[in-house]
């Protein structure tokens, strides 16, 4: 009797020590603060809007950006060449008077842009003759046409000119009559106006008659 009452009184101790380990636990779980859970976020890149400068800066920056001149494949003594050249000594002449530049031929001449683009210019090179201390010198004159625009009944009109004034060593002499050469050509432009004119006025006539 004494062994049975030993034996319970150890095994009441032993659920009673179970049972309060189990409740500390539970009680250690609820009052333990669980770890914040980190969401990994991916922040979106920024975007820096162009303002209304910038868009004009970047506009006109395209807008002037200049085309590279070429070599242009025509002869330096072609009748169109000569006239261009001759037309920017003239044009220097009234601008600046009373300088006077006799026009004397054309050494180089470039192009670039395209005539459907709305943008085709011309630029020569032009040798021509001025009186210094009485004294015949060859300078060099930049001439650049517009080649796309009709101005005064004139396709390749003069845009701008600008005289080197570096005296070029040589003979200055001009090499061919430009002033027979206009006249001929101004000739041959009033007899083709002349003939589509008649041709216009035919044309008409036979759809009246219709």
């Amino acid at each position: 009797m004494k062994y049975f009452i030993l034996l319970s009184f150890l095994l009441f101790i032993s659920v009673i020590s179970s049972f309060s380990l189990n409740i500390l636990k539970y009680f250690k779980r609820k009052l333990k603060p669980t770890p914040a859970t980190l969401l990994t976020t991916t922040t979106p890149p920024t975007t820096i809007p162009q303002t209304t400068t910038q868009s004009i800066t970047t506009t006109q920056s395209i807008n002037t950006t200049k085309r590279p001149w070429q070599q242009w494949n025509i002869t330096l003594n072609d009748t169109l060449v000569l006239r261009l050249g001759y037309r920017g000594v003239r044009k220097y002449n009234r601008d600046n008077r009373p300088t006077v530049l006799t026009f004397v031929n054309v050494t180089k001449v470039f192009k670039r842009g395209k005539v459907n683009k709305g943008n085709k210019e011309v630029k020569l090179i032009v040798m021509v003759s001025k009186i210094i201390d009485n004294q015949n010198t060859c300078q060099l004159l930049r001439t650049v046409c517009n080649a796309t625009k009709v101005k005064n009944n004139t396709r390749y009109y003069v845009e701008r000119v600008k005289l080197f004034n570096v005296i070029v060593k040589g003979e200055c002499k001009p090499t061919v009559n430009i002033t027979e050469i206009e006249e001929k050509a101004k000739k041959r432009e009033k007899e083709r106006a002349n003939t589509s004119t008649n041709t216009s006025t035919i044309t008409s006539t036979i759809e009246k008659e219709k």
